[in-house]
Formats: structure tokens, sequence, C-alpha cells
């Protein structure tokens, strides 16, 4: 008996670590793709990048450089993410130290924890100024990262190869919204594009799946383990049940995002056409030719599934050690 507690209570702890890990992996995969991302063939031309004014949704563009970042102290290669628009479009970081330059200030620049330690030895460097690529630039903020990488405004979009896109109907739309800006601006987006919220969303959906098992199976086990013998008793705590379910069915709706609620609740083949165009999605994005945050981002996504498949297997073991194995020989005899 001692030894039956002490592995159900090994396999609950398992339980509750791959539930944080399946989590925290949703949540880290939300912070690298805060918009969905479209990918140029081409880079941005700078008549092209004024014509992104004219759209209805809000566009951040980017890309990567390579170079090195250098001090009077010590000099180390890094991958630099030159931004035209607001950074927290593109990824959420964690500050260290300082904040993200404002729109007045120039040649002012973020470095990662990883690239301050290289330079200086220490994080405390808001006010320092290095050289990126022959240019002087003064640090404005530090965040998180174990890469040596910088985030570095730009006046202008010209030469950009990532479109992030916010606002207008790419919340409740996003693949009609990318449709109609790339038909608006006439871009060539067949690099490929990145519905990252949308993937964010759906993992976020999967994860209440374990939870709601479990949730279920424990109410049924207090169910046999406390029987309510009185029918009032019974009947009142059914009503209570369906009571709440009412109230908390709709308020669960409305905080779905519009593709993911149907025009009409008695059309059945809205959810085969959502995992469908979820599976085309999903296989468009292994097809990007991946940066930097794609990379992380499938690592995220690997580790999300281990938790999410992990929590399944470990309810199913504390779910044994509770009951035991099914007597099929009794189901027989009875």
């Amino acid at each position: 008996m001692r030894g039956k507690i002490v592995r159900g209570c090994v396999w609950g702890a398992l339980l509750l670590g791959c539930l944080l890990l399946s989590w925290h992996c949703a949540e880290t995969l939300d912070d690298l793709y805060p918009s969905v991302s479209v990918r140029l063939e081409t880079p941005l031309t700078q008549a092209q990048a004024g014509m992104l004014e004219d759209t209805s949704c809000t566009v951040t563009c980017w890309w990567e450089e390579e170079g090195v970042a250098e001090t009077e102290y010590a000099s180390c290669s890094a991958l630099a993410m030159r931004y035209c628009g607001t950074l927290g479009d593109i990824r959420r970081l964690t500050f260290v130290e300082g904040t993200e330059p404002g729109a007045l200030q120039e040649q002012e620049g973020l470095v990662s924890s990883a690239l301050a330690q290289s330079l200086w030895g220490s994080t405390n460097v808001v006010g320092q100024t290095f050289s990126w690529n022959g240019e002087i630039w003064t640090v404005s903020a530090v965040f998180e990262g174990d890469d040596c990488a910088l985030c570095l405004p730009s006046e202008t979009a010209a030469g950009a190869v990532c479109l992030e896109l916010t606002g207008g109907t790419v919340e409740n739309d996003p693949v009609g919204a990318v449709s109609d800006f790339l038909a608006l601006t006439g871009l060539d987006g067949g690099a490929g594009t990145v519905y990252g919220p949308q993937m964010g969303t759906l993992l976020r959906l999967l994860n209440w799946v374990p939870l709601a098992i479990c949730g279920i199976w424990c109410l049924w086990a207090l169910k046999q383990r406390f029987p309510i013998r009185r029918l009032a008793l019974r009947r009142g705590l059914f009503w209570g049940l369906v009571l709440l379910a009412a109230v908390l069915v709709p308020i669960g709706m409305g905080r779905l995002p519009g593709w993911l609620t149907p025009p009409r609740w008695s059309d059945f083949g809205f959810w085969c056409r959502l995992w469908t165009s979820a599976g085309e999605r999903l296989e468009e994005w292994f097809q990007v030719v991946p940066l930097t945050k794609d990379v992380s981002a499938k690592q995220m996504l690997l580790c999300w599934a281990v938790g999410w498949g992990g929590s399944l297997l470990c309810w199913s073991e504390c779910r044994y050690l509770a009951t035991g194995p099914l007597d099929t020989g009794r189901l027989n005899r009875e």
C-alpha cells in the first residue's frame, strides 16, 4: 500500500510538471509570434514600403542581418533584427535593464543579456555605446537572451523581408486579411505566412483537454465514493450544473476569436474545415525558410507535444493506481 502511494505521488508530480510544461510552451509561442507574419520572396523597395501606409492593418517590417558588435573592450559576432514599426508586434521581450527606445530616440538599440556579458561583462550597460557595421549605437535596454543578438530600429522599411500584421480584420479572419493585404499592395508573399497567434490559441485550447479529462474523472470518482441517495438533492445538483454551464458557455464562446466561431451553429462542416485549414497552415509554417525565432518556436512546439502527451500518459497511470485494472472477468460473469 505504501509503495502504491509513493508511485501515485510520483506520477502526480510528473502530471503537474507536464501540464506546466505544456502551458509554458504555449505562452512562449505567443511571445514569439504576437502577430501574423508574412514572408516576402524579395526585400521591400522604398516605393513598396510607402504603399504599406494605405492598408487597413498596422504593419511592422523587419529583417535579420549578421555583423560584429564592437566596443573599446571587446568584439563579438551577433545577429541583429532591424525593424521599422513596433517591436512588440515582432516579438515580446523580457527586459533586464532599460526600456524600448521611443520614436524620437535615434541610434538607440537593444542588446541581449548574452551580448552584454560578452562586450562589457555585465548587464548594467544602459547608456553604453557600441559599433555595429560601422555605425555607433547607444544601448537603451538589455533583454533576456542566451544568444548574442541585437534589436536595432530603422527609419525605413526598405530591405525588409518580414511583415507583421495587426489590427483590421487580422484577428477575426487572418487568412482573408492576408489575402486582401497582398492583393492591395501587390507584394509577393510566396515565401509563406506564419499564423502564430492562431497556433498559440489552438495550443492553449488543447491544453484544457487533459485538465478536463482529469476533472471529469475526479467528479465521477467522487460520485462513486460518496453516492447521493436523496432524489431531491440529485436533481438540485443536476440543475445547478446545467445553470453553471448555461452561464459559462456563452462567456467562453465570447472570448473566442472570430475565426474559431462558425457563422451558423448548424454548419457542422465548419469544424472539419477548421482542422483541415489548421493542418495546411502548419505545413506551410514548416516550409517557410526559418529565421531565428522560427527555430525557437519549433523547439517550443516539440516541448509542448512532449508535455501534452506526457500529461495524458501520467493521468492514465494515476487513474490506474487509483482504481486498479479493469476486471473483465467480473464483467463477463455479470
